[in-house]
């Protein structure tokens, strides 16, 4: 979970996480050199919880470049994305572990997403493609994924040397489904099992 000037949704994204049905994981926090109270937070609870690991970029550095220092960081056989400004539901990972295990040809699972305000009342919803032929079938119409629900198999992008680009702004993760979608298949399970905060502004996960 990337992490940039995020005190004000950084509680609920982590609680969402900690709060998981599916509990054997690690949780990296990276902090993009935050200005606000966002370490100070993240260290309250990785004194309760030794699950979470705090890593701090030595500059400022964007979400993509944060985004590869976590996996490289990463030792579990998935890598759950996650912003410092939405919450998961509970099940959201013991959902996409599931999918992954049943599904072992699949590189990247998703899922459908709900859109909520600044005060958490839903204010609309989205859907995706579900199957990898129709989602690779409409990659390059509209992003295939919602970025922070998505599951990647660790060990398709380390051995293939695929990362997020550091040279592109706000498309990091179209780009990086282009390059995925010759390894493997894609999904996105038909649920709401993220609740993705519209009034944040993109800079609270990366400058």
């Amino acid at each position: 979970m990337p992490c940039y000037n995020a005190e004000r949704f950084l509680k609920n994204a982590i609680e969402s996480m900690l709060d998981q049905t599916f509990t054997d994981f690690e949780f990296i926090i990276i902090d993009d050199c935050s200005t606000d109270r966002s370490a100070a937070i993240v260290r309250e609870y990785q004194k309760k919880d030794r699950r979470i690991q705090y890593h701090k970029n030595a500059s400022n550095s964007g979400v993509a470049a944060s985004l590869n220092a976590g996996i490289g960081m990463a030792r579990g056989e998935y890598i759950a994305r996650m912003d410092a400004d939405d919450i998961s539901l509970p099940e959201r990972l013991e959902r996409q572990v599931n999918h992954m295990k049943k599904n072992p040809s699949c590189v990247a699972c998703g899922t459908d997403i709900i859109l909520i305000d600044e005060k958490g009342g839903r204010i609309g919803s989205r859907e995706y493609h579900y199957t990898s032929e129709t989602i690779k079938k409409n990659i390059h119409r509209a992003s295939c994924f919602a970025h922070p629900t998505v599951m990647l198999r660790r060990k398709t992008l380390t051995e293939n040397n695929i990362f997020y680009s550091t040279g592109l702004r706000w498309v990091e993760d179209y780009d990086l489904w282009f390059r995925l979608s010759r390894y493997g298949q894609f999904a996105n399970l038909k649920e709401y099992l993220l609740l993705y905060d519209e009034s944040s502004p993109f800079y609270l996960i990366g400058a």
